[in-house]
């Protein structure tokens, strides 16, 4: 990386969270405008982060290929992330996109 780049990188904040441990996401849903999730396997690890995201309006995106997962993070959580103006996004990894398409 070039000198500007580091130095922006020496600027950037940290929060770190367990997923497991839900009383760690509150802070970081509330000190973040979006998520970029790569945790998984996301039904074991991801639940909380969506649920935190969709209620206090922190966008989120993942690389999940779990549909079922998905479609239940979306049963449960789409309402709130409405009424919050979260964007929850899934399925934007190798996993979601038709294999040729990434050769």
């Amino acid at each position: 990386l070039g000198k500007d780049y580091v130095d922006i990188l020496d600027n950037v904040d940290v929060i770190i969270a367990d997923t497991s441990d839900r009383s760690t996401l509150k802070g970081l849903v509330e000190n973040t405008r979006s998520i970029a999730s790569t945790v998984g396997p996301f039904q074991k690890y991801g639940s909380p982060l969506v649920e935190f995201c969709a209620k206090y309006g922190t966008h989120y995106a993942d690389i999940t290929g779990e549909v079922p997962w998905n479609k239940e993070m979306m049963r449960l959580y789409e309402h709130s992330a409405q009424q919050s103006g979260a964007k929850i996004v899934s399925l934007c990894g190798h996993d979601s996109i038709p294999w040729d398409l990434t050769v």
